[in-house]
């Protein structure tokens, strides 16, 4: 993986450069930064873990979809507002942004 797809995969993640750290046991954000400069090679392990995570978001994202199109196909027509799909990167995130979906989902 190149440092450029290293920065693209993180960023369409939502995760800052400390999360990324956070989550491989890094002292600090200034390792991946250093790799995403193109400093040093991406580390198989950093990379892995990335890959993963977009393809665990991919798979949840294509379920949803999947489940508003068979509810569709099952009331037999469109909904009457846009539907709309969000991914939050943590329960806190999810808390914080839409407090009422996430109240209803935690009943």
């Amino acid at each position: 993986m190149t440092p450029a797809e290293f920065k693209t995969v993180r960023e369409s993640l939502n995760l800052s450069a400390k999360d990324v750290a956070d989550r491989l046991g890094l002292k600090s954000d200034r390792t991946i930064r250093f790799w995403e400069s193109g400093g040093r090679g991406i580390p198989d392990d950093a990379a892995e873990l990335l890959i993963d995570m977009d393809t665990v978001v991919e798979h949840a994202i294509l379920h949803a979809v999947e489940a508003v199109e068979e509810t569709i196909a099952e009331i037999g027509q469109p909904p009457a507002k846009p539907v709309t799909i969000s991914r939050y990167v943590s329960d806190e995130q999810f808390a914080r942004l839409d407090p009422e979906s996430f109240s209803l989902r935690h009943t």
